[in-house]
């Protein structure tokens, strides 16, 4: 009996998701998005740019939607090290700023493309940056230090 209610959940959950309109938003790109609805009611997604899983050029692009998701604005940077950043999480405070922490992955190979070594001789370190904060009711980006705006790493 309770497979036939499971194997019913997955075949309505199918059609459910068959009828939902998908965009491309960016190509080779768009890695582990995360995405939040802000206070204003757009969507704001951090996608992961510049490399697939596993590479030393792996940056954090932001992309926007004022319409629910129908449709989004061209990815824009937010982080770009020398290192690969990596795994995004996103927040938003009362007051509007955006808040993005991520990893900063280290220790790769002559070619950026693997790790070498053991584990122990990887490198990663977590920032939390303040990336954007409301002014004159837009989003702007706030830049210190290049593309990398810390607050905290460690």
């Amino acid at each position: 009996m309770i497979d036939r209610f499971l194997w019913l959940l997955l075949i309505a959950g199918c059609a459910l998701a068959a009828d939902y309109p998908h965009q491309i938003l960016t190509q080779g790109l768009g890695y582990f998005p995360v995405a939040i609805r802000l206070n204003n009611g757009d969507v704001l997604a951090v996608i992961r740019g510049g490399a697939a899983h596993i590479g030393v050029k792996g940056r954090l692009d932001l992309i926007r939607s004022s319409d629910g998701g129908k449709t989004w604005q061209a990815p824009w940077t937010v982080v770009d090290g020398n290192l690969d950043d990596r795994n995004p999480a996103i927040g938003q405070l009362k007051d509007g700023t955006i808040i993005l922490g991520y990893v900063i992955a280290g220790g790769y190979d002559e070619t950026g493309l693997k790790f070498k070594g053991a584990r122990k001789d990887w490198v990663f370190d977590r920032c939390l940056s303040r990336v954007l904060q409301r002014q004159r009711q837009k989003l702007v980006q706030a830049r210190t230090r290049s593309n990398h705006l810390p607050v905290l790493c460690g």
